[in-house]
């Protein structure tokens, strides 16, 4: 799905957007634009890396950071907000899996981050 020059270039951008959500500030809104596109395509690549290829290459903790810094931007700026954001995702649909669907006896509810 992406070739070695993508994946390098988004391996270099993934450290300067987690540099970007450490640093807790959030984006003036003409920048927040290409901001949002970058982490969508920044995540998307992740989320291919650890569920498809079972090979990711950031800890879970510079994922997270990564994606509520989206979140941050999402909501300073809703009217930035996509239908293909991860943040409106409610699973992942990125894995095939042969399961069997179940219907639990109490709802499945997120547990969020430790953090």
């Amino acid at each position: 799905m992406y070739n070695p020059t993508e994946q390098k270039q988004f391996i270099a951008l993934s450290k300067t957007l987690f540099a970007k959500a450490e640093g807790g500030n959030i984006p003036n809104q003409n920048d927040a634009v290409n901001e949002v596109l970058a982490l969508q395509k920044v995540i998307s690549f992740h989320e291919w890396r650890y569920y498809v290829k079972d090979d990711p290459i950031i800890a879970d903790y510079e994922y997270d950071q990564i994606f509520k810094y989206l979140e941050r931007i999402e909501s300073a700026y809703p009217e930035l907000i996509s239908p293909q954001s991860p943040t409106q995702r409610v699973s992942s649909d990125l894995a095939d899996s042969d399961l069997p669907t179940i219907e639990h006896l109490t709802p499945m509810l997120s547990l969020g981050n430790s953090y």
